[in-house]
C-alpha cells in the first residue's frame, strides 16, 4: 500500500502530526491534574483573607486564645472559610469547622508547619476524606494561621470534554490537512525530477546517449551527477574496449600479412636463393618477435589492471639501476647520433621491485631515444626531494603538445607520427605499462614537455619504505 516514496512522505507526515498532538495532549492533560482550575482559582480568594485575617489574629494572640477564638470565628462566618490555628511541632489550637468538616490528621498538621516564617499554600485531604486547599502564614512565636477552602476533584472526562478535546480535535485535524498538503507538495518536488531520471536512465539503457538532468533537492542532484559520472565512464570503457579490438587486430595484422607473405614465398619456391630464404627468414622472426613483445606488453599491462602483476620488493640500490639502464641503452644511443648522460646524487636503499623499475626506465629512455634527432641529448637523473625519490628522463626532442600530453598514457595512444625520428610507431603500451609500474609503487609519473624543446617524464617513489644511507 505504502510503497511509493509520496505515501510513504504523507504517512510520515500524518504519523509525526498526529504523535505532537498527542504529546500536546498528554502535557495539557498532567498539567490540569496538577494545576486544576479550582486550585488556580482558588489562591487569590484564600490570599486576600489572609491579609485581612493575619493583622487581626496577630493582635488577638497578645490578648489570648479566646480572643483568637472569638476573631476566627467571626472571620469563618464573614468568608465562609476554614480557619486553623496551629502551634508546633504539630498542635492545632482552633479548628472552625471542627464538628462540621472532618478532623485533621497529626501527618496534615506535620505538612502544615514544614517551613516557618514563609507564606506556603497546597493540598491536603481531611479525615472524611475531603481535600482542601490551603494557604499558611506562619507567625515568629511559631504558631501558624491556616486558611482553606474545600475543593473537588473533576472527573476526568469531564475535565477533557470541557477544556481539552474540542482544541486538541481542533489542531489535529488541521495538523492532518495540513501534513496531507505538505506531503503531497513536497512528494511532487522529491519525485519529479525522481520521476524524469528514471525515463532518462531507461533511455540510457537503450543505448541512448542522453544526459541526465540534475536538478530537485541535493540528494536527487548528487543521484543525477553520480549516473552522469558513471555513464562516461562507462562509454569511455566501451570506447577504450573498441579501440583496443581495433588497435590489437591493425597491431597483429600488419606483422602476421609480412608473416605470411614471405612464408608463402618460401613455399611457393619464390626465394630459392640462400639470400633471399635468409632475408625472408629473417622478416619472419622479426615480426614474429615484434608480436611476441606486443603479446607480453598486453599481458603485463592486463596483470597490473587486474592487480596480479607479480612484484617483488626488496632492497634496490638507484644508482647501480640507473647505472645498468644507461648501459643497455648506450649502444641504441651511439648508433643514433644521441648523447646519453647519467647525473645522480647520493640516492637511498629503496625498498622497490627493480626488474619492474627498470623496465619503466626502459620504456621512457627507448621513446626518447625514439623521438630525439640525431646531436640530440637525453638526461638520465636521480635526485631526493622531501619523502620522495625522483627519477628523471629528459630529452631534447620535438615535444608533445598540450592536448596529446593529456592522452599519451591510454593503451596504443600514439600521438603524432611525425615526432618519431626513423618512422618507427610503438606500440601505445609503453607510458601505460610505466604508470602501471610506478602506481604499485605508490608513487605517480610526472609529464613536463613544450613542442620544440623536448619532453621530461619524472618518476616519483615513496620513500617510507626507505634506509638512506
Amino acid at each position: 500500500m505504502f510503497s511509493s516514496l509520496r505515501s510513504r512522505l504523507w504517512l510520515s507526515y500524518a504519523l509525526l502530526i498526529s504523535v505532537s498532538i498527542g504529546v500536546v495532549a498528554v502535557t495539557l492533560l498532567v498539567a490540569f491534574l496538577r494545576n486544576p482550575l479550582v486550585y488556580r482559582s482558588g489562591l487569590p480568594l484564600l490570599r486576600e483573607a489572609m491579609n485581612a485575617a493575619q493583622p487581626r489574629v496577630e493582635r488577638a494572640l497578645a490578648q489570648g486564645m479566646a480572643a483568637v477564638e472569638k476573631e476566627l470565628q467571626t472571620e469563618s462566618q464573614r468568608t465562609g472559610l476554614r480557619y486553623l490555628l496551629v502551634a508546633p511541632p504539630a498542635k492545632l489550637l482552633y479548628d472552625s469547622g471542627k464538628g462540621n468538616e472532618g478532623g485533621i490528621s497529626l501527618i496534615a498538621l506535620r505538612r502544615l508547619m514544614v517551613k516557618e516564617n514563609e507564606i506556603l499554600s497546597g493540598l491536603f485531604r481531611d479525615q472524611a476524606g475531603t481535600r482542601w486547599l490551603y494557604l499558611v502564614h506562619h507567625f515568629p512565636e511559631g504558631t501558624a494561621l491556616v486558611i482553606a477552602m474545600p475543593t473537588r476533584q473533576l472527573p476526568l472526562n469531564t475535565l477533557i470534554r470541557n477544556e481539552m478535546v474540542m482544541p486538541v480535535m481542533l489542531a489535529g485535524l488541521c495538523g492532518l490537512g495540513l501534513s496531507v498538503v505538505l506531503a503531497f507538495s513536497m512528494g511532487a518536488w522529491i519525485t519529479r525530477p525522481l520521476q524524469k531520471m528514471q525515463k532518462e536512465a531507461l533511455q540510457l539503457a537503450d543505448g541512448k546517449a542522453v544526459q541526465v538532468s540534475e536538478e530537485g533537492p541535493l540528494e536527487v542532484r548528487n543521484l543525477a551527477h553520480t549516473l552522469n559520472e558513471m555513464m562516461r565512464k562507462v562509454q569511455a570503457s566501451q570506447r577504450a574496449q573498441r579501440d583496443f579490438i581495433a588497435n590489437v587486430s591493425h597491431d597483429l595484422k600488419t606483422p602476421l600479412t609480412a608473416v605470411q607473405g614471405f612464408a608463402q614465398a618460401i613455399l611457393d619456391g619464390t626465394a630459392q636463393s640462400p639470400e633471399a630464404l635468409k632475408d625472408a627468414a629473417l622478416v619472419i622472426y622479426n615480426e614474429a618477435s615484434r608480436m611476441y613483445r606486443l603479446v607480453l606488453d598486453l599481458l603485463t599491462l592486463a596483470r597490473f589492471e587486474t592487480g596480479t602483476a607479480d612484484l617483488v620488493f626488496e632492497k634496490v640500490d638507484v644508482q647501480e639501476l640507473l647505472r645498468e639502464t644507461v648501459r643497455r641503452f648506450s649502444p641504441q644511443a651511439q648508433k643514433a647520433g644521441i648523447y646519453l648522460q647519467l647525473s645522480v646524487s647520493p640516492l637511498p636503499v629503496l625498498i622497490a621491485d627493480g626488474e619492474r623499475l627498470m623496465q619503466a626506465l626502459s620504456n621512457l629512455l627507448d621513446n626518447a631515444l625514439k623521438y630525439t634527432p640525431s646531436g640530440g641529448t637525453v638526461w638520465v637523473r636521480g635526485m631526493v626531494e622531501g619523502e620522495h625519490l625522483l627519477l628523471e628522463v629528459q630529452d631534447t626532442g620535438k615535444g608533445i603538445p598540450l592536448e596529446e600530453q593529456e592522452r599519451i598514457f591510454e593503451r596504443f595512444y600514439r600521438g603524432n607520427r611525425s615526432r618519431s625520428q626513423n618512422g618507427e610507431q610503438s606500440s601505445g603500451l609503453g607510458l601505460p605499462i610505466v604508470r602501471e609500474i610506478v602506481h604499485a609503487h605508490g608513487g605517480e609519473v610526472r609529464v613536463s614537455s613544450e613542442p620544440g624543446k623536448g619532453s621530461r617524464f619524472t618518476l616519483v617513489l615513496p620513500l617510507y619504505r626507505s634506509d638512506i644511507h
